[in-house]
């Protein structure tokens, strides 16, 4: 919990960092063998190459990063790809597509992406944190424990601790060794036959999964999500039904806008942490997005509980907005754990949702006015 901890404060510190340390943008950063950066190294770039020394951290986001040589002290990687072949002194913290640890690593490894995979060269001197699709220990040494979850596993190394993993399946090499306990949490019961090299001091723990409404979660997230409805219709009920009127005049194009911003903001967002000098800025957007995310799913609920009570009245009346969002609160909430095209719906709810505030907000912006409460 401290390194995770050490992780986000230092995240939040890159700004004022960057003041003292030494800061590079182009095509390639490349450290050259036999140079010393004797600061900190922050670098955004298609390509990173540490190849020389880095007497401090290492901050870089960009394309490839690939360590050669020495960084003295953390690592942090935000890339597609990371490799270790030289040494870092203390910590790695990773979050991309791919990492590769093949030299040696003085402290911790956090590694979330897509596949994490640790070779017969590696050393990594602390322990090992994932989250990714596809783990792959061939070879190497941890001193530490291994823990975390992927979706394939395969366990071929020393470790010198406990591992403790979540996984669909997992594959023991023959040189699979373990000072402490081996807990697995499985869905199913594991085929010993098929599993190879499966170690003496095995703990299996099997997860059952639980149907969507047997989690308190969701019954929290429904009650949250009407809530931060009522608290919308009570403040602002000029606006709520204002909105509605709106969002049925232009469906398609509402979903289209919400759809495009779903991929543009998140680029966006991720163009400002690379350039680093931005980051408080890209903080900012990410924030600014994630409440306009959730506000345009209570935007959907109530338009969608709105147009259904309005179908069924044949006079015109106005429909009651606290019904209308009852009733599309619990659509929202149900149709996205529909089998096999549930997550398309969810999709749909947000990016319609979405949609509707950038484009209302943009028709106010164009007329000068405010919206209306």
């Amino acid at each position: 919990m401290r390194k995770m901890m050490f992780v986000f404060v230092s995240m939040l510190l890159l700004s004022w960092q960057a003041v003292a340390a030494d800061y590079r943008g182009a095509e390639m950063v490349k450290v050259a063998a036999g140079d010393t950066v004797p600061s900190d190294l922050f670098a955004g770039s298609r390509s990173v190459y540490v190849d020389g020394l880095v007497q401090g951290d290492v901050y870089a986001g960009c394309e490839t990063i690939t360590v050669n040589g020495e960084v003295e002290d953390d690592l942090f990687g935000f890339c597609r790809t990371l490799t270790v072949r030289g040494k870092v002194g203390d910590m790695v913290v990773f979050w991309g597509q791919t990492v590769v640890i093949e030299g040696d690593v003085g402290g911790d490894v956090l590694a979330f992406g897509g596949e994490v995979r640790v070779t017969g060269g590696a050393t990594i001197h602390g322990n090992l944190y994932v989250g990714t699709g596809n783990l792959v220990i061939d070879g190497g040494s941890i001193s530490g424990v291994i823990k975390g979850g992927a979706g394939s596993t395969f366990l071929n190394g020393k470790v010198g601790q406990d591992v403790d993993l979540e996984t669909k399946n997992i594959h023991f090499g023959p040189d699979y060794q373990a000072g402490g306990v081996t807990h697995l949490t499985l869905r199913k019961e594991l085929d010993k036959a098929k599993a190879g090299n499966v170690p003496d001091n095995l703990e299996i723990t099997i997860k059952k999964r639980r149907m969507f409404y047997e989690r308190r979660f969701f019954y929290w997230s429904l009650l949250t999500l009407f809530i931060a409805g009522v608290l919308l219709i009570s403040l602002f009920r000029n606006f709520s039904r204002d909105v509605i009127g709106f969002a049925r005049q232009s469906i398609g194009i509402n979903l289209g806008i919400g759809a495009l911003s779903l991929i543009a903001i998140p680029v966006a967002v991720i163009i400002l942490l690379v350039l680093l000098v931005t980051i408080p800025v890209s903080l900012i957007v990410l924030a600014l997005f994630l409440i306009a995310l959730y506000l345009g799913k209570v935007i959907s609920a109530l338009f969608i509980g709105n147009y259904l009570l309005a179908s069924m009245r044949k006079n015109g009346s106005p429909v009651n907005l606290f019904g209308a969002l009852a009733i599309g609160v619990l659509l929202v909430m149900l149709l996205p754990h529909v089998p096999f095209i549930g997550w398309l719906i969810n999709l749909v709810i947000f990016a319609f949702g979405l949609g509707v505030i950038v484009t209302y907000l943009w028709k106010f912006r164009e007329m000068g006015t405010s919206p209306t409460t």
